[in-house]
């Protein structure tokens, strides 16, 4: 089956910090590369987030495989400053990608968080594989204590529903950047049917809610299962002045 093409999905959101385009590349799953290497050249975004599920690795498989990934991250650095926080694909991460990580300059951000320029940045770590699937709360709350224009890189857009907005942690975060539901194993327009550990319609399958979450399909369609009304895209935030 030919690949579907990767479309271009832009937000706007305004923001009181210097504008900037925020690229957000999730799911590529060590896919071919090439169509997100294009986009971002056109794009030409002044930051990159990547928000997991780049290669693939344990505990989700017995082996790796970041071959591409490891391209892809090389290109991406050469466009714009790049934070990486991993998903559940990629939640075991080799000492060849961190070594490419360093070479790059590209922070891992897996329950961290760190200043750039008038923005704090931070990724959540994904607690799938674990006994207890609950993230790690404390650093969301030492994170959301943290003055200033604050982007969550969190790949489980479920964890806002399931974990930020109980415990009072949505609100403190100006921007969430998700993956993870590829927008729905299967979709009508924006609206995703069925997500694996999630059921059947779940809320927050592509798109952005509350005016903060904003969860892209992913950059890759490389999986068995054939996906309907669900194209890969690539997502590139406006931050406009207030």
């Amino acid at each position: 089956m030919k690949p579907k093409p990767l479309a271009r999905v832009t937000y706007t959101v305004a923001a009181p910090v210097t504008p900037r385009r925020i690229a957000l590349v999730a799911d590529l799953h060590n896919g071919d590369p090439a169509p997100v290497c294009e986009a971002l050249s056109d794009e030409r975004p002044d930051i990159i987030c990547l928000a997991g599920d780049l290669f693939e690795g344990p505990p989700r498989r017995d082996d790796f495989a970041f071959d591409r990934a490891i391209e892809c991250l090389r290109f991406c650095a050469g466009v714009a400053p790049c934070f990486y926080a991993p998903g559940n694909h990629d939640k075991t991460v080799p000492p060849e990608v961190l070594r490419v990580l360093a070479e790059c300059r590209i922070p891992l951000l897996a329950d961290r968080c760190m200043a750039f320029g008038d923005l704090q940045i931070g990724g959540l770590a994904s607690a799938y594989y674990q006994d207890d699937p609950t993230p790690n709360l404390d650093f969301l709350r030492t994170f959301a204590a943290r003055p200033g224009y604050k982007i969550l890189l969190c790949h489980h857009p479920e964890y806002y529903r399931r974990y930020l907005k109980p415990n009072d942690l949505a609100a403190a975060f100006d921007l969430i950047l998700s993956g993870h539901n590829h927008g729905g194993q299967w979709a009508i327009g924006r609206h995703g049917l069925y997500v694996p550990g999630q059921g059947l319609f779940p809320p927050h399958c592509a798109g952005m809610f509350d005016g903060r979450l904003i969860v892209s399909r992913g950059v890759c369609n490389n999986v068995r299962v054939p996906r309907i009304g669900t194209p890969p895209e690539l997502v590139t935030v406006c931050l406009v002045s207030q």
